[in-house]
């Protein structure tokens, strides 16, 4: 009898067990289409469409997760999305959010990364300078224990410094970027990527910001012909 009802207790916990996997992967496969319907409707450039989205990821997230769920924080960034250069004090309120939510409770997270890098750009856009700066380190530093390819918010703290004549700080970041010879290796301009090519035209800007104009000249011409 003891055998019988050990063995019935344990069909019984593997039963929950199964049942509870279960739902976790009908949640998780909810959850991604939920996220790939926003990117989606924000690819096509239907804001009102991705925002419906965004607020339903939201709401339940709270109501099916917790405040504390990746989902939330997620679905705080997507919010924020749609007053960016619309409505700045709400934008900044939905990101400071999602930045505070994943540094708090999911801070290895490329999501993260991409909270933080966001939220910088908008501190440079509305001229917050030293603000920006300390979300882009912050967003560098996490983007190089999780994903070291990744040099967006390398990039992008090169482009304040410039804006802010901080010019040997963004050459030195540049450079570290940058693997060719001006006017030798860059003959076949197809080899370039998105990121060269945005190092390249970076370059050309620092440089005729510091009035080198031949230098500035020879970026610019090399980034025209990657863009034909």
């Amino acid at each position: 009898l003891d055998f019988e009802i050990h063995l019935f207790s344990e069909k019984q916990k593997y039963s929950t067990l199964y049942e509870e996997d279960i739902k976790r992967r009908e949640r998780s496969k909810y959850w991604n289409s939920e996220k790939q319907l926003f990117l989606k409707y924000r690819k096509a450039r239907e804001q009102d469409s991705a925002s419906i989205v965004a607020r339903r990821m939201n709401r339940n997230a709270l109501r099916m997760e917790s405040d504390t769920s990746y989902w939330y924080a997620l679905s705080m960034r997507y919010m924020g999305n749609r007053y960016f250069q619309k409505d700045n004090d709400s934008c900044l309120y939905y990101w400071k959010r999602s930045v505070e939510l994943f540094e708090k409770y999911h801070p290895n997270h490329n999501d993260a990364v991409m909270s933080l890098n966001n939220l910088a750009f908008l501190y440079k856009e509305t001229e917050k300078y030293i603000l920006s700066e300390e979300y882009y380190i912050k967003a560098i530093k996490l983007s190089e224990e999780l994903n070291p390819k990744n040099t967006k918010a390398k990039l992008n703290l090169a482009e304040l410094y410039i804006l802010t004549k901080g010019y040997n700080e963004a050459k030195k970041i540049l450079d570290s970027a940058y693997k060719f010879k001006v006017g030798k290796d860059i003959e076949d301009v197809s080899v370039i990527t998105n990121k060269e090519y945005r190092v390249i035209s970076l370059l050309g800007k620092l440089y005729y910001n510091q009035s080198n104009y031949f230098l500035a000249e020879t970026y610019f011409k090399k980034s025209l012909l990657i863009n034909e």
